[in-house]
């Protein structure tokens, strides 16, 4: 868990250097990513995007993120921890990245007809390849693959000494990278979708505002903020991944298919969007659908060699001891604590085992040992319950200052874009220079702060939600005391922030700054 002391404070938002500085990091990260352009036949070529997951410098580099969205009412997208590891590590030293390549579009036509020759020749090669089954999909990549290591080795990246791959990306690399990955904010990547209200300058949806309910050439409308065209719209694409209610339950069927398509309804729009396309239809013939396509990932092999399998026996002991024993998804969203005392409890039983088989001949030193396992087991029941209690205070704390200091510079900002327009109407340069500056600083202290509620908010969700409950009691106690009146208005409203993300998992900034604001 992050250490509440380590997280700028309100204050410290002021700050117009830390505010560039962030900035800076944003553009870089979006900068360093690199396009890959791949050869085909025909004198065709596919671009691919990098997509970065982490800069961990071990092996075992990990990038947990929920996928799904409980906001849509849809229950088969119930929000749901996953985690992604990259393929190949870029760059040298502190610099170094794990990333994925994903294509920049939907695959074409052009680009299929280049490696199907017996396909139809396309009528308009720049849209979207689609109405093909599964099984001719996975023999087009597998036609490319051998391609590229035939003509075009030295373009392919590689893990170790071993080429990369292509294949049809999985459920986790497809939604973390529409939902715009490491390149947009926390707060942005939990929303329905990273576009705001832009989505029709990125994405093709149903009616006259977008389609016209039209499938469109691939890569016409603006990419998403890691340079990926059409995520959500225009034609539905396939993963690799079978479909399974709550992505990891046991029953599995047909093929997932995500995003939406020109058909769909703007509304209905969403990251997290997701259906079940069966390999075979009602004649038991392979399925085809006029509004499913696909796009390619790029990745690598984990074990490439025996040096690979060394360096990764050595690094796995620190791994796993940082690194919580897996639990199956429907646990996934509980507290920490509930996590703990599930296993303590397991640990109890195997205890309680013990002791039966021992109970009959047990030596005094043995039964003196269970014993004392057993106490210690209650220490650190005890321990656990006292730090939840602990860091929902500090976090209450933090997310109690950081909403605070959002609503009030959320009203600042109709104000001071109402007198940068009558500068810029009538003022001077340099009037109209300082006032520029001014309100971007405002910006970006607004940005800043609600990403830091964004966090608070995130941290307190992995606690037992009565413990936080019972700490903004404790901490609006002070407050009254100390007659802070607009911050117990604003308390009001972060405890509401606060459940609701306890129920949706998913953070909704833009209703959260509206209602702050309204303070």
């Amino acid at each position: 868990m992050n250490n509440p002391a380590n997280k700028t404070t309100p204050g410290t938002l002021r700050s117009t250097g830390k505010l560039l500085l962030a900035f800076l990091a944003t553009t870089l990260l979006n900068a360093d990513a690199e396009l890959l352009v791949l050869p085909l036949p025909d004198g065709e070529t596919m671009e691919f995007v990098e997509v970065q997951v982490s800069t961990d410098q071990t092996l075992f580099p990990l990038h947990q993120f929920k996928i799904g969205d409980r906001a849509s009412g849809v229950w088969q997208e119930y929000p749901t921890d996953v985690g992604l590891g990259g393929a190949f590590l870029l760059g040298q030293s502190k610099e170094s990245r794990w990333v994925y390549y994903m294509g920049k579009t939907e695959v074409s036509e052009a680009a299929y007809h280049a490696l199907m020759p017996g396909s139809p020749a396309p009528s308009d090669g720049k849209l979207p390849a689609r109405n093909i089954p599964w099984i001719e999909v996975q023999q087009f990549i597998n036609n490319y693959n051998l391609w590229l290591y035939k003509e075009a080795r030295e373009k392919i990246p590689a893990s170790g000494d071993r080429l990369g791959y292509l294949r049809l990306p999985t459920e986790s690399e497809w939604e973390f990278a529409a939902r715009g990955g490491l390149s947009v904010a926390p707060a942005r990547f939990d929303e329905k979708h990273p576009y705001g209200p832009a989505l029709s300058k990125h994405e093709w949806f149903s009616g006259p505002e977008s389609s016209h309910n039209k499938i469109r050439q691939v890569g016409l409308l603006q990419p998403n903020e890691l340079g990926l065209h059409d995520m959500l719209g225009n034609v539905a694409e396939m993963t690799m991944s079978l479909y399974a209610v709550e992505y990891y339950q046991g029953r599995t069927g047909g093929l997932v298919v995500r995003g939406g398509d020109s058909f769909t309804a703007k509304e209905d729009m969403r990251s997290s969007l997701r259906t079940e396309m069966p390999f075979y239809n009602r004649d038991y013939q392979p399925s085809r659908q006029e509004t499913v396509g696909f796009r390619l990932v790029l990745v690598s092999q984990l074990f490439t060699g025996p040096e690979d399998v060394r360096a990764m026996k050595q690094e796995w002991p620190d791994y796993r001891q940082s690194r919580a024993v897996p639990t199956i998804p429907t646990l996934a969203d509980r507290p920490t604590s509930a996590r703990a005392t599930g296993r303590i409890t397991d640990i109890r039983k195997h205890l309680e085992t013990l002791k039966g088989q021992t109970a009959a001949d047990s030596s005094p030193a043995v039964t003196s040992t269970l014993g004392l396992l057993d106490a210690a087991i209650g220490d650190v029941e005890s321990l656990v319950y006292r730090a939840e209690r602990d860091s929902a205070a500090a976090w209450v704390k933090i997310a109690s200052n950081s909403g605070y200091f959002l609503a009030r510079e959320l009203r600042k900002k109709p104000k001071s874009e109402r007198l940068l327009e009558l500068v810029r109407n009538s003022g001077t340069p340099a009037e109209i220079t300082r006032d520029e500056t001014r309100h971007a600083n405002l910006l970006m202290n607004i940005e800043d702060a609600a990403n830091q509620y964004a966090d608070a908010l995130k941290e307190l969700s992995k606690l037992d939600r009565d413990i936080v409950l019972e700490a903004f009691a404790t901490f609006q106690e002070k407050v009254t005391a100390l007659k802070l009146n607009e911050q117990i208005k604003a308390n009001d409203i972060i405890v509401k922030h606060v459940k609701d993300y306890f129920d949706t998992k998913r953070l909704d900034m833009e209703a959260y700054q509206r209602e702050l604001q309204s303070l």
